[in-house]
């Protein structure tokens, strides 16, 4: 992995998809899809989780891959783009406070770890999912600064449920642009 969050990786030129992608960085795993061919970018990333975790019949997305080989998920162009509308429009508040505009797509935009745009949205959210047995609750919170007596803004549901959208989103509450390059440069 480059240090902008790139990487690069082959699939074989007879795979054919649908493809799950898993990441373990040590301490969890994440995952994503690609249904097919059509795109030289996945990204995985918190979002791409969320999204698996949406295609998959539990809820769980590290059971994405097997419950593919089963038959008892299915990843295909119009899944994958129905939850990923699901997840984006529970989320909209927030993209449009960040200039995202409506069509982003969080598994397959090309962006740089530097704290702007889809990156910024990544840091702005946490993004939390509870396995349990047939279902799994989601939970997604906006890190953004709140009165002492608020809570962070967020949206619960199950995994097979259609979430709320986010609250309205003020810009200037959210994490500070370029949160990612001073942990990098704090890490450095």
């Amino acid at each position: 992995v480059g240090a902008d969050g790139t990487y690069a990786a082959t699939i074989p030129a007879g795979a054919v998809g649908p493809f799950v992608f898993e990441v373990d960085n040590g301490s969890e795993k994440i995952y994503s899809v690609l249904p097919d061919r059509t795109s030289n970018v996945v990204n995985v990333t918190p979002l791409s989780n969320l999204i698996a975790a949406k295609l998959s019949a539990t809820g769980n997305p590290s059971t994405l891959a097997s419950e593919l080989a089963a038959s008892t998920a299915t990843i295909s162009s119009a899944t994958t783009i129905a939850a990923t509308t699901t997840v984006m429009t529970a989320l909209q508040p927030l993209a449009t406070a960040l200039g995202l505009g409506t069509s982003v797509n969080p598994l397959t935009a090309t962006f740089s770890a530097n704290g702007t745009g889809l990156d910024r949205m990544l840091d702005s959210l946490d993004v939390k999912i509870e396995p349990k047995g047939t279902a799994s609750q989601i939970e997604i919170t906006m890190k953004q600064s709140v009165d002492e007596n608020q809570d962070l803004p967020k949206i619960s549901f199950a995994h097979n449920a259609t979430p709320s959208a986010l609250p309205t989103v003020d810009p200037t509450k959210l994490v500070s642009t370029g949160l990612t390059p001073k942990i990098q440069a704090l890490l450095d």
